[in-house]
């Protein structure tokens, strides 16, 4: 299990392509800002014009980012040169980056009182196990714990 974990939020009026991921304060028992991923990422200078791009592409299509190798082709980059240059500056590969985003949007949508099944298709996770795995692996919880501890139930349907 990861050690560095990082507890995830939305801010609600955020779109898709502004996700933004912050740590909790009581929401998850774990948090960590490793790796930090702020709403303006992909505008901020002090990352390389690729990395920005790559961050504004996974955060624009979070659902269906596609293959790494298209992104590298239509980049003229190889996908290792993605990888070793997106690692270098953000402190973890592009799919980690792409499931804290879509762990980032679940936990918002279940705020909203969406049920796990049903946050787990609109994230991009094939099913609710898939969800379930990534949710404790990125928050140290289970999606139901999290909805318990908030008060809520955890509806599987």
């Amino acid at each position: 299990m990861r050690q560095d974990v990082i507890a995830a939020t939305l801010d609600p009026g955020l779109s898709a392509a502004g996700l933004s991921l912050a740590v909790l304060d009581d929401d998850v028992p774990h948090s960590a800002a490793v790796p930090s991923v702020a709403r303006s990422r992909s505008r901020d200078a002090s990352l390389s014009p690729l990395v920005r791009r790559v961050i504004g592409h996974l955060e624009s299509n979070y659902l269906d980012p596609g293959l790494l190798q298209d992104l590298a082709r239509a980049l003229n980059k190889s996908r290792f040169q993605i990888i070793r240059s997106f690692r270098r500056e953000m402190h973890t590969t592009p799919h980690a980056y792409l499931i804290g985003l879509r762990v980032a949007h679940a936990i918002h949508l279940l705020r909203r009182g969406e049920t796990i099944a049903q946050v787990a298709a609109a994230t991009g996770f094939s099913d609710q196990s898939h969800l379930t795995r990534h949710f404790k692996r990125w928050t140290g919880t289970t999606p139901g714990v999290f909805l318990r501890n908030r008060g809520m139930t955890a509806l599987a349907s």
